[in-house]
């Protein structure tokens, strides 16, 4: 009898293993394809314009060709010294891009988003950006972080706008 219960409680031990190794890893792929999918963007749309009198190197984003992909790139930003360097965008509604990427392909992470009831976004009174808090630093920083970040350096945080 006892040796029945062992085995029975060894066979859901080893469910319970499986299971929980299939939910990690399929995490951990997750978080991959969301880091190679926003690395990408990055190289193709914006290279860094070295600037001599400046100790910050800026952003040149290829508006162009960035917005024949999507429409709806409202802008671009970057946190130095972070993972943060993503497009912008703004969809009809808020739900639009929360789970969703640039090409409207279902990412948990979804996308950094202004507020759909901004008119005009970075030149109405507000914008509001919305965005995840990915556990491996992805997207945007989580209040503790940015914290800490204020506390050690001065921190800057650029958007880029297309030109009108």
């Amino acid at each position: 009898m006892k040796k029945a219960i062992r085995t029975i409680l060894l066979i859901v031990c080893i469910c319970v293993f499986c299971y929980s190794a299939y939910n990690l890893i399929n995490i951990y792929l997750n978080y991959k394809k969301i880091d190679d999918d926003y690395g990408e963007l990055a190289n193709t749309y914006t290279s860094v314009k070295d600037e001599k009198k400046e100790e910050q190197n800026y952003l040149q984003i290829d508006w162009a060709t960035l917005k024949e992909r999507n429409n709806d790139v409202k802008a671009w930003i970057q946190i130095p010294d972070t993972n943060v360097n993503y497009p912008v965008l703004q969809g009809e509604t808020n739900d639009t891009y929360i789970h969703s990427d640039i090409d409207h392909q279902k990412l948990s992470a979804g996308s950094i988003f202004v507020d759909c009831r901004n008119e005009k976004p970075f030149e109405d009174f507000n914008t509001v950006i919305y965005g995840h808090n990915m556990k491996n630093g992805s997207m945007l920083l989580n209040p503790i972080r940015i914290k800490v970040l204020r506390m050690n350096i001065l921190m800057s945080i650029f958007i880029y706008q297309m030109a009108q």
